[in-house]
């Protein structure tokens, strides 16, 4: 679900299922977040499973041209040790 809460701000709520058949296994998968602008957007999420400590997320991205856009993003997991992901991405439409 995604609501547009003020002029460029969306806040939003996911929720999934996912079975393994080879682990004979159910997970539930859930985020929340909350992202700002269009041009240059910045984000936030809290994600996870039902099996795991979730994580938490920032990132950031910029339109270059109309079809052209990349992005970056630095996540940490609740768990001892810390488990810490950091992400660059560029995408083309076409």
């Amino acid at each position: 679900a995604t609501l547009e809460v003020a002029e460029g701000t969306i806040v939003h709520g996911n929720v999934g299922w996912a079975n393994s058949r080879s682990a004979r296994q159910n997970t539930t998968n859930w985020s929340l977040g909350i992202e700002h602008g269009t041009d240059f957007t910045v984000a936030a999420d809290v994600y996870g499973d039902d099996r795991e400590r979730p994580w938490v997320s920032a990132g950031v991205g910029v339109s270059l041209i109309e079809a052209l856009s990349v992005n970056a993003a630095y996540a940490v997991q609740f768990v001892t040790p810390r488990v810490r992901v950091l992400s660059v991405g560029l995408k083309f439409k076409f």
